[in-house]
């Protein structure tokens, strides 16, 4: 118990964690980091967001975890700012935590070479179509990312391609011919998320492609979905999941 107290004592020292942060040793760096996120006061924030750009990755990922355990805005505009730079533990943290102002760094991070930030930003994305489903504005500002969504429609990636599918059927646009070309993609799993994004943009185009596909389709369970999906745009119960 003595011991556990003197911890505890030790870890709301901030003086003393902001001369650990200075250590040589990244694992002490680390901790001290670590104890900075279970305070609340301004000095820990601001040692917090000195120590993000700190030379080891792991410090750096400590850094954004425990900036992503904090509210306000500067913690979250540090958060936004990583994002837009690649940093992948601070998409991920975004996207559990999802926030209006972090959809241009998530689209930006689209662009990356990087094919892990590229997913994970995909990922977020696809959270985030979820969560303001019915926030007209930050739909709007979601589907700025339709071009780059578009574009990875030919990635070389199967994870990349479906992941994009699914985003642009979740935002219902108009990219039917783009996405009716997945159809005949060699991956199963990336031809099943075209068929169900083309469900949920509809229209006549993409239920001219769902028909022509019915008849092509190659595998049972493919020909079963396209027809359940069908049945729903033609609002025949008898089809109807």
């Amino acid at each position: 118990a003595a011991a556990a107290a003197m911890e505890l004592a030790a870890a709301n020292d901030v003086g003393r964690l902001e001369r650990m942060l200075r250590s040589e040793d990244e694992r002490t760096r680390a901790k001290a980091v670590k104890a900075l996120g279970k305070l609340s006061d301004l000095r820990s924030l601001d040692l917090l967001l000195r120590a993000y750009g700190d030379a080891s990755p792991r410090v750096n990922r400590a850094v954004v975890k425990a900036l992503a355990r904090r509210e306000g805005e500067r913690a979250e505009a540090m958060l936004v700012a990583a994002a837009a730079g690649g940093n992948v533990s601070a998409i991920r943290a975004l996207e559990k935590h999802p926030s209006v102002r972090a959809i241009p760094a998530l689209i930006e991070a689209l662009d990356s070479p990087w094919s892990e930030v590229c997913r994970a930003a995909l990922r977020a994305i696809r959270r985030y179509i979820d969560a303001f489903r019915e926030d007209a504005e930050a739909l709007s500002c979601l589907r700025a990312c339709v071009p780059e969504l578009t574009g990875l429609l030919y990635d070389d990636s199967a994870r990349m391609r479906r992941l994009a599918v699914e985003s642009l059927g979740a935002l219902g646009v108009p990219q039917s011919s783009d996405v009716a070309m997945l159809l005949m993609d060699p991956k199963r799993e990336v031809r099943l998320a075209a068929i169900h994004a083309l469900g949920a943009i509809g229209g006549t185009e993409a239920l001219v492609a769902l028909q022509r596909y019915e008849v092509e389709a190659a595998g049972a369970k493919e020909r079963a979905e396209v027809a359940r999906v069908l049945g729903d745009l033609r609002g025949d119960p008898a089809h109807q999941k």
